[in-house]
């Protein structure tokens, strides 16, 4: 953060003299401006991608656990083994038992 505060006072000083210095300085902060833009769009997009992911996970663990409740199965047994797999594994199970128990099951 100090680089880039670094850079910006080289830029504006830069801008207001007309000085070889100024310019070299005003090219060689551009590259710590990129570089600082590209890692601001990487944390943006890694903290969207886990609340996105964190949401959509949550939403999917419900609809399972409303399916398990609904479900008849063929024993009990069947039935409480599943809802302590989706009680103690969250959307890893949620995720298994879609594709074991729902999917499989059309």
């Amino acid at each position: 953060m100090t680089n880039l505060l670094f850079g910006l006072q080289m830029l504006s000083v830069a801008s207001s003299s007309g000085d070889s210095e100024s310019w070299i300085a005003l090219i060689a902060i551009i590259p710590i401006i990129l570089i600082w833009l590209v890692w601001m769009f990487v944390i943006f997009l890694v903290w969207g991608s886990a609340f996105i992911f964190t949401i959509g996970g949550s939403i999917l663990w419900i609809f399972m656990l409303v399916d398990l409740v609904k479900r008849d199965f063929k024993t009990n047994d069947e039935k409480i083994v599943w809802v302590v797999i989706l009680a103690l594994t969250g959307v890893i199970g949620a995720i298994v038992y879609y594709f074991v128990v729902k999917k499989g099951s059309k």
